[in-house]
């Protein structure tokens, strides 16, 4: 889990808990063919939810390990597609060295679970509520709030539909996370969308300001057929949105 086969690890951590739903599946029919066939009155264990503690303790202990194999691929980039990509702009390097400070603030986070001193797969150990949840979940929350901030401070600073689309894809090849992934699916999608109605309203201004002066004045070459360079005009502007979109 601490190297670099972090998908390997989530691929094996759901399996184990298919299982473990399989063994229950399988123990409460056997539970039910029992109380359904026995001759014996009354079955003492069939309500007894105890029997699957442990195997509910497990299943939970696998997903919070799993919780914490996205948190590398997310925050410390560990895995075949976890790629920094290239911010562009005057504030690219900014950005890239704020997401590589969340970076370091995760990896001592998750120094402090590499050292613990029991299995964390032992669901006996019960310090792990402390450690995990207390500990480690607590503050990797406040680095994808911190992460969060950090998406929608960089597209404050775009202002071209170009730029912005770059953003997006930047940040969606980074998202691994469900919370990360939700925000930029929809919260910098929708700076994308937004900037690109506010191109068709601007395109669809010019259009109306010049289409309706009284000489229908078109900003074309004199050089220009009166109605080809009206063609040609209205052209560009069809090939501006095309552009855009």
């Amino acid at each position: 889990m601490f190297g670099d086969q972090v998908e390997k690890c989530m691929q094996d951590l759901d399996e184990s808990i298919e299982c473990c739903r399989e063994w229950k599946r399988i123990c409460t029919h056997t539970q039910e063919m029992i109380v359904k066939n026995s001759s014996r009155p009354g079955w003492p264990l069939k309500d007894d939810d105890t029997i699957f503690a442990e195997n509910e303790a497990f299943m939970t202990r696998c997903r919070d390990i799993k919780d914490i194999c996205e948190g590398q691929l997310q925050f410390a980039l560990k895995g075949p597609n976890c790629v920094m990509p290239v911010f562009g702009g005057t504030k690219g390097q900014e950005w890239t060295a704020n997401l590589i400070d969340l970076q370091d603030q995760f990896q001592k986070q998750l120094l402090k679970i590499q050292k613990l001193d029991y299995d964390i797969l032992d669901v006996t150990k019960t310090r792990w509520h402390e450690d995990y949840g207390q500990g480690f979940k607590e503050m990797v929350k406040g680095i994808e709030n911190i992460y969060q901030t950090t998406i929608a401070l960089t597209f404050r600073h775009v202002s071209t539909i170009p730029d912005a689309v770059e953003m997006l894809e930047n940040f969606y090849q980074l998202a691994k996370r469900p919370a990360i992934t939700d925000y930029v699916q929809k919260r910098a999608a929708e700076t994308v969308y937004k900037l690109f109605l506010e191109e068709i309203k601007e395109i669809d201004s010019i259009f109306e300001e010049v289409w309706n002066t009284e000489k229908n004045y078109i900003p074309m070459p004199v050089s220009h057929p009166e109605f080809g360079g009206r063609s040609i005009w209205v052209y560009s502007l069809i090939v501006r949105i095309e552009k855009s979109y």
